[in-house]
């Protein structure tokens, strides 16, 4: 089958609490929906760039989706083949958010051809729910938040650390407040240094906690980390920068996947694959996506084997989206819609 159109629309997604980056502080996500015509059906991608988690930045993203938006037409896509191989194609190097978009768009629509969900393209065997962590946001005291999270359904939850001297305060707490059968992970993004990182881990280790996201800035830093706590370490920036040192340097316990950063849903499932070699677990998230973006993420989740709670409860974060969520969270977790491909009816972006 040929592509017969393509069309890129803006969007702008409203935080209800500002964002804050290296770059400064957001208070929107901007982006693009990328529309492809496939054999007469349209499959949706999106593109919403954020560089501080290690996509392109903006202005790359936009020239990426134009030269896609010239190569497409015309392009034979008829498996999952072709679709991996067209979208590597068509965009530009360097544009991992934009290779997503371009990826997702093609998987929907081979997907709703096939009259199936996109999750069972990635694999005959999938997972229909998948639970998923609630992001426990600030400085304060997590127990009311998390106390309310739990009457929602959520058994899993995600603090953020390295930000003051009350974080092993916070964690305890947390973990007071979650009970003894909740999922605990906190996440560093870096902050602090090696000694300060093994001493912070060393605290809060009879907290349990699940695992301990990029504790330092870098994978050469973690060297040696593991084997002074016994908190298990997850690697998320460190994907973007040092990949391979983190697959074969054994300086973490689990790969956090973002499909926006990895370049899609399948380059995904290849580095998986890698880690699983080495023994190590993976862990979905999104980069503050908006809910394309998520629900191709989440056919991710349900698609790799294991049963780690994914990092894709964000749609909360903004004040209102561009279309309502078909797999918005229920008792602390997401099913995939019934409608096949990624799980949208027909008019949800009219």
């Amino acid at each position: 089958m040929k592509i017969s159109r393509v069309h890129i629309r803006p969007v702008q997604m409203t935080l209800r609490r500002p964002f804050v980056t290296s770059a400064g502080v957001q208070h929107t996500r901007d982006g693009w929906l990328l529309f492809i015509e496939l054999g007469g059906v349209v499959g949706v991608g999106e593109c919403t760039p954020l560089a501080a988690a290690g996509t392109e930045d903006v202005e790359h993203a936009r020239r990426a989706l134009e030269r896609a938006q010239g190569l497409l037409p015309n392009a034979q896509v008829d498996n999952v083949r072709d679709v991996d191989r067209v979208a590597s194609h068509v965009t530009l190097e360097g544009a991992p958010c934009a290779r997503f978009a371009v990826e997702t768009a093609l998987l929907d629509a081979l997907a709703r051809l096939q009259g199936v969900p996109v999750a069972f393209l990635l694999g005959r065997s999938f997972r229909r729910r998948v639970e998923l962590n609630a992001v426990v946001a600030g400085d304060v005291d997590p127990a009311p938040e998390i106390a309310r999270l739990r009457r929602e359904g959520f058994r899993a939850f995600k603090l953020k650390v390295g930000i003051g001297s009350a974080d092993t305060r916070r964690v305890f707490s947390a973990r007071d407040a979650a009970g003894g059968d909740a999922v605990l992970r906190v996440d560093a993004n870096g902050a602090c240094d090696g000694a300060t990182a093994a001493r912070m881990l060393g605290s809060m280790e009879p907290a349990r906690l699940a695992y301990c996201e990029d504790p330092v800035a870098s994978s050469a830093e973690a060297v040696g980390l593991r084997t002074q706590t016994r908190v298990p370490i997850a690697a998320d920036m460190w994907m973007s920068a040092a990949r391979q040192h983190v697959l074969g340097g054994g300086v973490a316990d689990v790969v956090v996947l973002k499909p926006a950063v990895q370049g899609g849903v399948l380059p995904s499932m290849r580095i998986a694959a890698v880690a699983a070699e080495h023994g190590m677990d993976c862990v979905v998230t999104s980069t503050l996506d908006g809910v394309v973006a998520r629900l191709a993420a989440l056919h991710l989740a349900c698609a790799l084997p294991g049963d780690l709670p994914a990092g894709l409860a964000t749609g909360s974060h903004f004040d209102g989206e561009y279309a309502a969520d078909p797999a918005a969270p229920v008792d602390g977790g997401a099913e995939l819609p019934a409608a096949s491909g990624l799980g949208f009816q027909e008019d949800a972006f009219a």
